[in-house]
């Protein structure tokens, strides 16, 4: 036996004999660092107690017997609650007591308390906190600005300005600087030389061939003016010039800079006052140039080095022979064609700005044809999802080498096969489709059959070719199309094509059979218990077994169970009564409901049902990871919320709902008081008028369906097993919603289902047809879904046909007779009236010992 022991920051391996054995042998262990240490498992005076690692609680836990330790365990011991507290009182008290250089007495007792390896040493340290030198040192460290390296590092930003007229960089010319290698960034602290200053610009700008280089200071018209008397800065003095922007510099000789082809002429000017007289500022042409712009406004783009006005900004004094407060009429009248120079920067600017503005308008329109085209996708999909198979068979190849096969409809046009592939195939417009030998498709409205295209033909798909572009053919699909699309489509059809999908997916793991036996008076408590485990996640066929029934199960006692869980679920789990919503409260663990999400999950794709009952928004935000608050459109929750409501509730809505198309602007008195107490038990203090009415309907929906219930949907959803997240990952939100409401069920899918399996031979077997139908067109919800779980063992309608046949019981033993697994139902034909057979059904469905499985 081999157990691993931590203490005093220690791992130990342990080797004893046998259990016996453990403890004493843990004690020696621990007397090498403590030598009055004790450790007990049931003695209350001793100073340890042991704990072993538990997976299951991922802690630390109490051992309390020496059985419980396997080979193989992580143990630690630690002092006893009573010990911890007197031995941190104690050691508080050395520690409060320390109001000097803590004496070898002290480190004697707190080697004591706290024995380890690393045993606490007497600081050789000569720190003398009275010491005002070595504070002020921390003082500056804490800053960030040690003394030793001259203060806090600055990024500048040094530009090689290259244009004769020195003027600053702006827009389209600062772009080219920046390609040219021109802007580049140096560190300077102030306490550098200027030689080191000159060898960090020389060593960022190493890529140019200049010789030597000139300072530059900003000037308020824009323009730059040579640094005179000062080549050689400090870094002092090089921050104090660019202030908060750039660092301007110049390669070309001070030669050209002196007289250049235009015959500008930059010099040195003293500072003289300036008067402004803004009635003669715009008479003449030259009067413009007395304009002299606002300080620290350059009218640029952020990068062109704004002085913002500062006292570090470049406006230091006459005397320092740096920079100047302003600049003389006479200088700025040296300039020629000033205005034009200014107008054309203007105009430089304004493209930039243009060029800028319409790059964004082109990625948002990019960005708004992606969310088109993904809308428009699930849109297809549905669509052709929902279509029953024709005989016109065509096979598509994708550039992947992949082949798509659909059965179209004679009358199926031409570019809904453009359709099919681009929701299907997921191939991203534009593209092309031709048939072999190379002839191309027209995106067209001409049937199939009209076309030359022959069935079984193959159909290759171009990419990057044509101008097929499916928003200019189905229009902009939204949320509410797809909703709409998915509520009218084939049930059955819908039904059929989500059971074959979950059982190629459970196919497709490797599981292994699995039969478990539970009561059918605790099968709530069993589920749980089983599901609590992960044993029979891995179980597929899962089968089922009734204790003290003759059932076996090849499908109809799995649902059968399920169905039943669900609705002891809801009361234990969920709130509301049509539709329910998951809550949190504390009577609730979150262990508990991450075991529902692995019911939910499981229990639909091993039986291939859902619990109806809890609301949709809620459903999908457990299930898909793609859901999110927008992924159900506005007035989908308001009529999720309103098929949730008492009869009368919805009358109330009905009534006010039709007041406020009659343009009435106030709800008579009834309505607004019934108004009130609706939205006053979902907590709404607004009072209702018929302008806010669907604003409130739609803060009460999300308020319902997403932010109360968000706390339990997010660990129901953590709760859904690794080995299930890839097939709900793939399913899409209209795909749940197109199985949910396939699901649910109504008088009118049942017969369907028995209509096309109902055959009668005799006139009292079509008398008791017709009661049958009857009983199922004026059911109730409830009664709907009794007679559902009591004929094909299911609360919700999974798309199975009901199979009628007839008996010829009577007296005592008449009685409707179903089996659950084939779901069929025996009626006997010895009914004389209706009357009788409403009430002998009544009696059947609302009787808990009817759902038994006492036969085969």
């Amino acid at each position: 036996m081999e157990v691993l022991l931590e203490f005093a920051g220690t791992k130990i391996p342990i080797h004893p004999i046998d259990n016996t054995d453990l403890v004493s042998d843990i004690e020696d262990e621990i007397r090498k660092y403590e030598s009055t240490a004790t450790v007990s498992l049931q003695d209350t005076s001793s100073k340890y107690i042991l704990q072993k690692w538990s997976p299951k609680w991922d802690s630390f836990v109490v051992v309390t017997s020496v059985y419980d330790i396997e080979d193989g365990d992580k143990l630690t011991v630690t002092p006893r609650p009573n010990v911890v507290q007197e031995t941190t009182k104690k050691a508080l008290d050395v520690c409060l007591s320390l109001r000097k250089k803590p004496s070898e007495e002290h480190h004697k007792i707190l080697n004591k308390l706290y024995p380890s390896r690393n045993n606490f040493q007497p600081s050789t340290s000569k720190f003398d906190p009275s010491d005002k030198s070595t504070a002020e040192h921390l003082h500056q460290k804490k800053k960030g600005a040690s003394v030793s390296n001259g203060g806090r590092a600055r990024c500048i930003k040094v530009v090689m300005v290259n244009d004769p007229l020195l003027k600053i960089p702006r827009g389209k010319g600062r772009k080219q600087l920046e390609l040219d290698g021109r802007i580049k960034t140096i560190q300077v602290r102030r306490n550098m030389k200027a030689a080191a200053v000159r060898e960090s610009i020389h060593k960022c700008f190493a890529g140019l061939s200049f010789s030597n280089y000139t300072y530059l200071k900003s000037l308020p018209n824009n323009y730059l003016e040579i640094v005179e008397g000062k080549q050689s800065l400090n870094g002092s003095e090089v921050i104090e010039l660019c202030g908060g922007g750039c660092l301007y510099v110049t390669d070309i000789s001070m030669d050209s800079l002196s007289s250049d082809s235009n015959g500008v002429q930059i010099t040195h000017v003293e500072p003289v006052p300036l008067i402004f007289e803004p009635e003669e500022i715009f008479e003449t042409e030259a009067g413009i140039d007395n304009i002299i712009p606002e300080a620290g406004i350059d009218n640029g783009s952020p990068e062109a080095g704004r002085d913002n006005g500062s006292p570090e900004a470049g406006r230091g004094t006459p005397e320092d022979g740096i920079l100047d407060h302003s600049i003389p009429d006479e200088a700025s009248a040296s300039i020629p064609n000033r205005q034009q120079l200014i107008e054309s920067q203007n105009d430089a600017y304004l493209a930039s700005a243009e060029f800028d503005r319409a790059n964004d308008n082109a990625i948002a329109a990019a960005q708004e044809n992606i969310e088109v085209n993904e809308s428009l996708r699930l849109s297809l999909r549905t669509k052709f999802d929902a279509m029953e198979n024709g005989d016109y068979n065509l096979a598509f190849r994708l550039a992947s080498g992949s082949r798509l096969v659909h059965y179209f409809h004679d009358d199926t046009p031409l570019q809904d096969l453009y359709g099919y592939v681009f929701a299907k195939g997921e191939v991203n417009p534009p593209f092309l489709l031709f048939t072999h030998p190379r002839k191309e498709i027209p995106v067209d409205k001409i049937t199939l059959q009209q076309s030359a295209i022959c069935r079984g033909s193959t159909v290759v798909v171009e990419y990057d070719s044509g101008t097929y572009q499916p928003s200019l053919i189905y229009g902009d699909s939204t949320q509410q199309d797809i909703f709409q699309s998915t509520s009218d489509k084939n049930f059955n059809s819908c039904l059929a094509t989500a059971d074959k999908e979950r059982l190629d997916y459970m196919s497709s793991l490797n599981l292994c059979r699995g039969l478990h036996f539970i009561k059918r008076d605790s099968v709530y408590t069993d589920i749980m218990e089983l599901y609590s485990k992960s044993t029979i996640l891995s179980h597929y066929p899962l089968r089922f077994k009734y204790r003290g029934e003759v059932a076996v199960d090849t499908g109809g006692v799995a649902r059968d169970v399920f169905s039943s869980f669900f609705e002891e679920m809801y009361l234990h789990f969920f709130e509301g009564s049509t539709l329910v919503t998951p809550s949190v409260h504390p009577g609730i663990s979150s262990e508990s409901l991450r075991v529902i999400g692995s019911i939910i999950s499981h229990s639909y794709l091993v039986t291939g049902i859902l619990p109806v009952r809890v609301a949709f928004p809620c459903l999908a935000a457990m299930l898909l990871e793609c859901y999110n608050e927008t992924s159900i459109p506005d007035n989908k929750l308001i009529d999720v919320l309103l098929n949730g409501l008492s009869s009368y509730d919805a009358e109330v809505l009905q009534e006010a709902k039709h007041q406020v198309e009659n343009g009435n602007t106030l709800f008579s008195e009834k309505i607004s008081s019934n108004l009130v107490s609706l939205f006053s038990f979902y907590g709404s203090r607004q009072i209702p008028s018929p302008s806010n009415l669907e604003s409130i309907l739609l803060q009460v929906a999300k308020c319902e369906f997403l932010l109360k219930p968000a706390a339990a949907i997010q660990m129901i959803r953590s709760g859904i097993p690794e080995m299930h997240r890839r097939f709900w990952g793939k399913m899409t939100v209209s795909d749940l919603y197109a199985i949910y409401s396939a699901m649910c069920s109504s008088p009118e899918k049942i017969l369907m289902s028995i209509e096309s399996n109902a055959i009668t031979e005799t006139p009292l077997q079509e008398r008791v047809l017709m009661y049958l139908r009857q009983y199922i067109g004026s059911a109730s919800k409830n009664t709907v879904s009794l007679f559902l779980r009591y004929v094909t063992g299911s609360c919700v309608f999974t798309g199975k046909g009901i199979t009628v046949k007839f008996n010829s019981l009577e007296g005592f033993a008449r009685r409707p007779i179903a089996h659950t697994c084939n779901c069929s139902l025996q009626l006997p034909v010895t009914y004389s009236t209706y009357t009788d057979f409403q009430s002998e059904m009544d009696k059947i469905l609302t009787n808990e010992e009817s759902f038994t499985m006492t036969s085969l």
